[in-house]
């Protein structure tokens, strides 16, 4: 099977991670290629087999902000490759790469499947972006959403309620392989994301601080980056906190000091489909979070898994972590039950399979669909 992914660009961010981890997976026995729509100035900073072919539009047609002439340049050039490449099935990443990919496919009529990443009601897009989605995304086969909370909202946003399937993000082969680490010392809380607003780190320094009576010897550890840096290292500075809170910045590679940490903290306002938790339960590691949308109720099973704190209850999110530090065989405990519980569900080859049941669906989906108008 020829298979074509179509992302954005090749840098750092979650659709793109995905991307690159089901292109790596698909090409063990597929034909398959990856096309970087928009970015492709700089090179893929990740690791892709080299039977995976590279297309890279903004090369042959830069594009400027304020002018559309590279942006329709390369719209026909992804028509081009369309008609060239004869792909089996055409996978898209992201509104505005979903948009290019109908309208390139319009008058070739190839099996494609567009990819939503976020929950529209915490990422609105802007009025024009909303009315393109909602005209050309009729004339895709399927549109796959991470959550089943997600799939109700984007079916009824896009009036799409039969073509919506839910495809969770897979656990990359490297972290299922990766060792459970020893906790090494001191003691410590782990969170992991971007620091902005939305992320609340906030919340998990201020019930760290109000434990500090009862926890003195541990300490809480942030791995991140962003523009809420500063504010945090202030807050820390105010609470006193500055020999037991660790910045790490921005790690290539968590997964090591995931698997080591005693405890992880998430406590986000919104997310669409938080990967570090993910990680975070897959490498057996006891848990409290929010019940944001969404995401975390689906992987923690409704907080079978882990601490499942209301969203935004700083009380309830404190004694949760209060709870597991005290508390070393729940921790095991929790942390073993989370980790068989995402490698049944989100494991690389059960979600592989998934998609190759969508890709069936969508395949048999082509035919039904009036290329008309469009």
């Amino acid at each position: 099977m020829n298979i074509m992914f179509l992302v954005s660009s090749l840098q750092f961010g979650g659709a793109e991670r995905v991307a690159t981890v089901l292109c790596n997976e698909f090409s063990k026995q597929h034909q398959v290629s990856l096309v970087a729509t928009y970015g492709g100035l700089e090179p893929c900073v990740f690791e892709l087999a080299s039977s995976i072919k590279l297309h890279y539009l903004a090369r042959e047609y830069p594009c400027f902000k304020g002018k559309s002439s590279g942006s329709f340049a390369r719209l026909l050039k992804l028509h081009h490759l369309f008609k060239t490449e004869k792909p089996n099935v055409v996978i898209s990443f992201l509104p505005n790469v979903n948009v290019m990919a109908v309208i390139a496919n319009a008058g070739i009529g190839l099996p494609l499947i567009i990819c939503e990443r976020s929950d529209p009601e915490h990422f609105p897009m802007s009025g024009f972006w909303k009315m393109m989605c909602k005209y050309t995304y009729r004339y895709a086969d399927m549109l796959t959403v991470q959550t089943q909370s997600v799939a109700d909202k984007v079916g009824l946003l896009f009036h799409l309620p039969d073509l919506v399937r839910v495809v969770p993000n897979p656990i990359p082969a490297s972290l299922a392989a990766q060792p459970l680490g020893v906790s090494s010392e001191p003691k410590h809380i782990l969170c992991v994301g971007r620091l902005m607003p939305g992320k609340q780190f906030e919340h998990i320094i201020e019930a760290f601080a109000s434990l500090q009576p009862e926890l003195p010897d541990w300490e809480l550890h942030i791995v991140g980056d962003g523009p809420h840096m500063a504010v945090l290292r202030q807050l820390v500075s105010r609470l006193e906190l500055s020999q037991k809170v660790r910045f790490f910045g921005s790690v290539e590679n968590p997964y090591p000091q995931i698997a080591r940490c005693d405890v992880f903290a998430m406590a986000s306002a919104f997310e669409g489909f938080p990967n570090a938790l993910l990680e975070a339960l897959a490498l057996g590691r006891p848990t409290v979070v929010y019940d944001c949308p969404s995401g975390p109720a689906d992987m923690t099973e409704q907080g079978a898994v882990a601490k499942l704190v209301p969203l935004n209850q700083k009380a309830q999110f404190t004694a949760a972590l209060r709870a597991l530090a005290l508390d070393e065989e729940m921790r095991l405990q929790l942390g073993r039950q989370a980790r068989a519980s995402v490698m049944a569900r989100y494991a690389l080859p059960v979600v592989t399979e998934l998609w190759f049941e969508l890709i069936a669906q969508a395949q048999q989906h082509r035919n039904k669909l009036p290329q008309a108008g469009l």
